[in-house]
Parts: structure tokens; C-alpha cells; sequence
């Protein structure tokens, strides 16, 4: 019996580790990355996200250490054949929530966000002058993006002021209490508040 029962926890706690498994997996984001050497002598890492997430990037005993706001689908194994002069193997944490990349020899790390994108280029010891900057593309997709803004922004301030929607209202005499009713549109949401006799919504 006692061995039954150490199998049957056994299994539960089995079958709750994998149920919580692939409830971080479908909650994981996904992401592309790729690497690219830099003519300005630097080795770039894009990601790619398919929604928001921070990205931290630091170097520690020659391993970048890349970390996640959140589990991240992502694939770095073709990274080492893309950098191969800066990174000489990838691996993903195993809870998805960062990868760390063996440097092929000493870098500096200089992380760039923007929106769902996130870069970070592998700098030489050495590096002097201006750390490097977004890419064009992605500098004018931002624009872009900050100019539909501006410009939803307007027109909703130009947009003239909703109708205001009529409240219902009926009250019931109880022997013990008087209660009052109201119908208010789906939308709207009351917070009653009773001070000194008076009743403010």
C-alpha cells in the first residue's frame, strides 16, 4: 500500500509539472533572432518579438547572459555560423526566460530596445567614440508609428463629446427599508457612497 501511494505522488507530481510545462510554453512569447557582423567592426544580435518584452544583457566571465521579462520561444543555433568570430555556442536557460552565448573572445555588450525589437551588439575591448545606434529601418518605423499616434490622438480630441446616456431609476417602499433601483447602461459602472443621509453616485 505505501508503495502504491509513493507511486500514485510520483505520478501527480509528474503529471503537475508537466501541466505547468506547457502552461508556460503557450504562455511563452516567440521571437526571431538573428546575428550579423557589423562592417563598423561589431558583431549585432536582432530579436524579433511577436509582443512586448525587456530585455537585459550583461558579460560575465566571458558569457553573455541574456535575460527576459518572460519565457521566450526562440532558436540560437544557428548564431555560432552567423558570428562565428564572436560567439562559439548558444544555449536557452532552461525555463525560457534567457539565453547565454560563449564568446569567442572578449566583447563589451551595449543593449538597444525598440518596441519589439531589441539588439545587442558585441563591442571590442577596445571600442572608443559613439556606441552604435538603431538601425535606419527601425528608427523609421518608430517615426511611423509615434506619427499614427499623433495623429489618432487628434482626431480623437476632435471628435466632438458622446451623447450622454439616460439613467433609469425606480424606487420600492418595504415594510423594514426603502430600496432604490437604478438601470444604468452596460458600459458604466456605479460606486454608491451614503454620507450624513445623502446619496451620491
Amino acid at each position: 500500500m505505501r508503495i502504491l501511494r509513493s507511486l500514485s505522488f510520483g505520478i501527480g507530481l509528474a503529471a503537475m509539472s508537466l501541466a505547468l510545462g506547457q502552461s508556460q510554453s503557450a504562455l511563452a512569447a516567440n521571437a526571431e533572432l538573428r546575428g550579423e557582423a557589423m562592417q563598423a567592426g561589431f558583431g549585432r544580435l536582432a530579436f524579433t518579438f511577436d509582443e512586448p518584452v525587456t530585455t537585459r544583457a550583461r558579460v560575465s566571465n566571458g558569457v553573455l547572459v541574456v535575460g527576459f521579462s518572460q519565457p521566450v520561444k526562440v532558436d540560437p543555433s544557428r548564431i555560432s555560423r552567423e558570428l562565428p568570430a564572436y560567439v562559439s555556442l548558444a544555449r536557452v536557460d532552461p525555463d525560457g526566460r534567457g539565453l547565454r552565448f560563449a564568446l569567442a573572445k572578449t566583447y563589451r555588450a551595449n543593449l538597444l530596445e525598440a518596441g519589439d525589437r531589441a539588439f545587442i551588439d558585441l563591442l571590442p575591448e577596445n571600442w572608443v567614440g559613439q556606441l552604435p545606434g538603431l538601425p535606419p529601418e527601425v528608427l523609421a518605423e518608430l517615426t511611423k508609428r509615434l506619427r499614427l499616434a499623433e495623429s489618432r490622438a487628434r482626431d480623437t480630441a476632435r471628435a466632438p463629446a458622446p451623447e450622454p446616456k439616460p439613467l433609469g431609476f425606480r424606487s420600492v417602499r418595504l415594510p423594514t427599508l426603502d430600496r432604490l433601483m437604478f438601470n444604468a447602461p452596460a458600459e458604466a459602472q456605479l460606486t454608491p457612497r451614503l454620507d450624513n443621509g445623502q446619496l451620491t453616485l
